[in-house]
């Protein structure tokens, strides 16, 4: 049995009817439940998360005790070899993460991950653009070292990541929450995004109207997904802000 607490009134009263307790995740971030019961002659190897991301990170716990590791497709880890694997009766594994958002910055994707997803494994003749395909075993990986957050590159050698088709949809499937430098206000990427002869000049003082607009537009479009929102504002590709004597 896999599942999500919470989720399903059938799935929650299976669980009530078997007295399978729930106590010790419920109502917790990102917790799993792993239990071996034996009820009625039957043993039931019973899977539990508190929410989606905990469901997932328990089934990859399974994955890590069978044997493979979470680098199995990056590092080319192979899987230990097993013959046989197998969990006592009344074995429990209840964990929670201590921190609430892990994750990676992707930063440098000149020199390594945009030029070999671009022209190998994701080949496109757009250049500099980093797919959904590549983005989704980058987003395995998180889950599989039980991480939930992602800056996406953002050089400007490479496609601003909402203007990739798929990507958006890539993350929400994987349950990866998306968030954006300290230069990237409101989830735009303003190094390969703002457009001076769309919009003007990047500067608050002196075109406010432009530049709300122009965060506005993106919020529009990911507000329903799960993001980590940078505020205030720094120049362009972290230089220095128009309109202000100072770099801050």
């Amino acid at each position: 049995m896999v599942a999500t607490i919470g989720k399903s009134k059938e799935t929650d009263e299976w669980l009530k009817k078997q007295n399978i307790s729930t106590a010790d995740i419920k109502n917790k971030w990102e917790a799993f439940k792993i239990e071996v019961l034996q009820k009625n002659n039957h043993s039931f190897l019973v899977v539990l998360g508190s929410d989606d991301r905990g469901t997932a990170y328990g089934i990859l716990e399974l994955s890590r005790i069978i044997g493979v590791s979470p680098w199995c497709w990056w590092a080319d880890s192979a899987p230990a070899k097993k013959k046989s694997l197998s969990l006592p009766e009344g074995y429990v594994n209840v964990q929670q993460p201590s921190v609430q958002f892990r994750g990676i910055f992707l930063n440098d994707e000149d020199w390594g991950l945009m030029p070999w997803s671009s022209k190998n494994f994701e080949a496109t003749p757009v250049k500099g653009e980093i797919g959904p395909k590549t983005y989704a075993k980058i987003f395995e990986l998180l889950l599989r070292l039980r991480a939930n957050t992602i800056w996406p590159a953002m050089h400007e050698c490479t496609v601003p990541f909402y203007f990739v088709d798929g990507t958006k949809e890539m993350a929400d499937k994987y349950g990866i929450v998306m968030a954006t430098s300290h230069c990237e206000p409101l989830m735009r990427n303003s190094a390969g995004e703002w457009d001076a002869k769309k919009y003007g000049q990047y500067n608050y003082l002196t075109n406010k109207d432009s530049i709300i607009s122009y965060w506005t537009e993106r919020l529009k479009k990911v507000g329903q997904s799960e993001n980590i929102y940078t505020i205030g504002m720094r120049g362009v590709h972290d230089g220095q802000m128009q309109g202000v004597k100072n770099a801050g």
